[in-house]
């Protein structure tokens, strides 16, 4: 989900007057987007289009609304003001070494078995 992520731009990107406005409209942008969604794939997902099967064609379409959503946010919104402080991803302010430790989680996960037959 990423309702945290969407709720954490908005706090750093508002000023406090306007921010339960925006938080109103994004859950009432997700709560539409999601009965849209809904109706629109459990309809296409039995159908074949251009020789695919409806529901790989409505993963592709959200896929692609992701991809020019994100293109669209890192080209046009502007990021908040940050103390160097907050700039370090670590102790020593490695981006690499970050990277390595979140690699390391990541990579624990997948050892856990999923299927014992």
């Amino acid at each position: 989900s990423l309702t945290p992520l969407a709720q954490s731009i908005v706090a750093d990107i508002t000023d406090e007057l306007n921010r339960g406005t925006i938080f109103g409209r994004i859950v009432c942008f997700m709560q539409t987007g999601s009965i849209i969604a809904s109706l629109a794939g459990t309809s296409l997902a039995d159908r074949n289009m251009f020789g695919l099967q409806g529901w790989r064609m409505v993963y592709g379409c959200s896929a692609l609304l992701a991809a020019a959503l994100a293109l669209w946010m890192a080209v046009d919104m502007e990021n908040p003001p940050r103390a160097a402080r907050d700039l370090a991803m670590d102790g020593n302010g490695s981006l690499a070494a970050a990277l390595r430790r979140e690699f390391r989680r990541i990579t624990t996960f997948l050892r856990v078995p999923t299927f014992c037959i």
